[in-house]
């Protein structure tokens, strides 16, 4: 990374009032912080390390937990009202109705 945005990083991460220990979230660009123009791409990937932690920019749903018991419901998906027709499982539920298990191994290989 070219000095002025390594130097923005460590400011903005430095700086963050987020007290997740696992993800920290910032916001950049922000007003009265750049970075080098050639580092735009170089961004996808950074790895950044400050003191004894070290920092890398992942996805922004990484780590996120979502709760889709309403699509379980057979009115709400027009799959579930389709397999319901046909005398199978419904499509939503069908993991937890097969295997007894409440947790989606994704991707399963």
């Amino acid at each position: 990374l070219g000095v002025e945005t390594n130097a923005t990083l460590v400011d903005l991460l430095s700086k963050s009032s987020d007290t997740n220990r696992y993800v920290r979230d910032i916001i950049f660009p922000t007003r009265g912080y750049s970075c080098t123009v050639d580092d735009t791409l170089a961004l996808d990937d950074v790895e950044l390390v400050i003191g004894s932690v070290c920092y890398k920019r992942v996805h922004p749903d990484h780590m996120s937990v979502y709760d889709f018991t309403y699509w379980t419901l057979e009115d709400t998906h027009p799959g579930n009202m389709v397999a319901a027709m046909e005398g199978e499982y419904n499509p939503i539920m069908k993991w937890m109705d097969l295997d007894n298990n409440v947790f989606l191994t994704y991707p399963s290989f």
